[in-house]
């Protein structure tokens, strides 16, 4: 446990570090006054000055944080003693800077996060990442192929005797199970009258044997009703995980994309199921069975998570990137900015509403453990 909660605090940490050095690298590049990079959040445990800069070490050991002068609302335009940071004349305030140049800072933390995907995501085909056989990599060898539970068909006797999505499928009736075609060998020979013995991991080291009837699926068919992918360690060379890495990591981008419009569709057409958003404590858990599972699940769940962080924060909500990226798509469209005192009251509205929500989701992810 004392393992998962290091691996959650350096995931997380790096995730946010990252998102927050891409902020800091192209603010710099556009000589954007940045007052300080902190790893970590305060109370501050000390600091060193390099030019106008702070680089500070914070006692909170979760991400971190950049203090770019002119940024509004927040934390990011003041000072430790409340005041504004700098004349909103200066060359070196945000708010002097071309509109495409203030897209680009503010957009630099959500394209950091997919970029570290892709970096974490390519470490891991040199490793060896789990995959679907489905859509392997060009030039990939893989190994521990397995069939993993991902879905039932209707009255499915595998579900009824205890089968649960993700389960692995291992040996069905004496008969070893790494393929499709193994899973089908089983039920050639068989009829509905029929009970085989079905072994399966459900989780590390954890061996579950049940009897399931077989059943007539159609067409003279037979089974237990279980819709399966096979799935394996897929190995690339240095030079091919390189490129499949990134590859991989804007597919993720688009499926979580086009994941999260469906969401929204089912909300506007009144079909919203049960909200899947996870809070800290439920991050935490996850992070602590793929720490279970070894390295490579560490660094594809980090990936994935990185794939997430950009996408919450390219939402239009006020206090996320998305949210100051629409106020500078206002000003573009409209030719004029929104007065800063203004900006500043939406986004300490919406800090404030995302704070209500991440406790809301903490919640129920502390009360779905018992």
């Amino acid at each position: 446990m004392i393992t998962s909660v290091i691996v959650f605090l350096l995931v997380l940490g790096l995730l946010v570090v990252v998102h927050e050095l891409g902020h800091f690298l192209v603010a710099k590049f556009f000589r954007v006054g940045v007052d300080e990079f902190g790893i970590g959040f305060p109370p501050r445990i000390g600091g060193i000055r390099f030019g106008k800069t702070l680089y500070s070490v914070n006692w909170i050991p979760i991400g971190g944080f950049v203090k770019i002068k002119g940024v509004v609302g927040g934390d990011q335009m003041n000072d430790d003693s409340g005041k504004a940071l700098g004349d909103a004349q200066e060359d070196d305030n945000f708010s002097q800077k071309p509109i495409w140049q203030r897209f680009l800072i503010l957009f630099a933390g959500i394209a950091m996060n997919i970029g570290l995907a892709g970096v974490l995501l390519s470490v891991g085909f040199m490793i060896g990442l789990p995959s679907s056989l489905e859509s392997l990599p060009v030039g990939a060898s893989v190994s521990n192929e397995e069939v993993i539970a991902i879905d039932f068909s209707d009255n499915s006797t595998a579900q009824q005797e205890g089968l649960l999505v993700g389960d692995i499928l291992r040996v069905i009736d004496g008969r070893t199970i790494k393929s499709g075609d193994d899973l089908q060998g089983v039920f050639h020979d068989v009829s509905d009258e029929d009970v085989v013995t079905v072994t399966l991991e459900r989780s590390v080291d954890e061996l579950i044997e049940i009897q399931v009837p077989v059943q007539n699926l159609g067409e003279g068919q037979y089974g237990i009703g279980v819709y399966y992918a096979e799935s394996g360690i897929a190995k690339l060379p240095w030079y091919r995980a390189i490129y499949e890495g990134p590859r991989l990591a804007l597919n993720l981008t688009e499926a979580v994309l086009l994941g999260l419009a469906d969401t929204m569709m089912d909300v506007f057409n009144g079909n919203a199921q049960e909200s899947s958003v996870a809070g800290p404590v439920g991050i935490a858990s996850l992070t602590h069975q793929a720490t279970q599972l070894g390295v490579v699940y560490v660094l594809q769940f980090a990936a994935l998570l990185s794939v997430n962080l950009a996408i919450f924060n390219l939402l239009p909500i006020p206090a996320l990137d998305g949210g100051r990226i629409a106020f500078v798509g206002y000003e573009l469209i409209f030719r004029k900015p929104i007065n800063q005192k203004v900006e500043a009251i939406v986004h300490n509205i919406g800090f404030l509403l995302l704070l209500l929500l991440i406790l809301a989701v903490t919640i129920k992810d502390v009360f779905s453990f018992f």
